[in-house]
């Protein structure tokens, strides 16, 4: 768990869709999968998860569905259209107090679609709208591409599984430049 001055954030190091009591994944939408002994110990209890090829599949499908319902924006009403793409990101606060120290709120979010405006990201934090926040972001290559800062627009807590939606916009130039090449989010 990671403590702050308003409370405590609880921070998940494993996949949430394996049930350590059963061993199973709960990822899967038909049937049951039971992962073999090495993908735990590789991906389920760590952080590696969102490497996880069932995991990947599961969000994808999450997606299509979310799309299928109209309960993601549509695109037309975005001015830079999104990409789903999956990057890690540390999602963090600066104290002004501390100089420029990153108190880290959650440092296992994953972007799950992502654009020059802004991207969308699966976290354990529960964040307000309008608060902003720095973050850290690795590129497909797993290169750390600086640290930048968003404002949050929305939030919505997943009601399949404990962990939250939010949409986060970028605040600067820099910024959009930064996720443009480096993400290739080119127009």
């Amino acid at each position: 768990m990671i403590h702050d001055s308003e409370g405590i954030f609880s921070v998940q190091r494993y996949c949430a869709f394996y049930d350590v009591q059963h061993q199973t994944c709960l990822m899967r939408r038909a049937g049951v999968y039971i992962p073999a002994s090495d993908h735990v110990r590789f991906y389920c209890t760590t952080q590696e998860f969102i490497s996880c090829p069932h995991y990947q599949k599961g969000c994808a499908s999450f997606l299509q569905e979310g799309e299928d319902r109209n309960i993601l924006i549509p695109d037309d009403r975005r001015r830079y259209p999104r990409k789903v793409k999956h990057f890690p990101v540390t999602l963090g606060i600066k104290d002004p107090a501390e100089g420029d120290t990153l108190k880290v709120l959650d440092d296992y979010a994953v972007t799950f679609d992502i654009g020059l405006g802004g991207m969308g990201v699966e976290t354990d934090a529960v964040l307000p709208v309008n608060q902003i926040v720095s973050f850290i972001i690795k590129d497909e290559a797993g290169s750390d591409a600086g640290m930048h800062r968003g404002e949050i627009r929305w939030s919505a807590h997943r009601v399949d599984r404990p962990r939250y939606l939010l949409g986060l916009s970028f605040l600067d130039y820099n910024t959009v430049k930064t996720m443009g090449t480096r993400m290739d989010l080119g127009r």
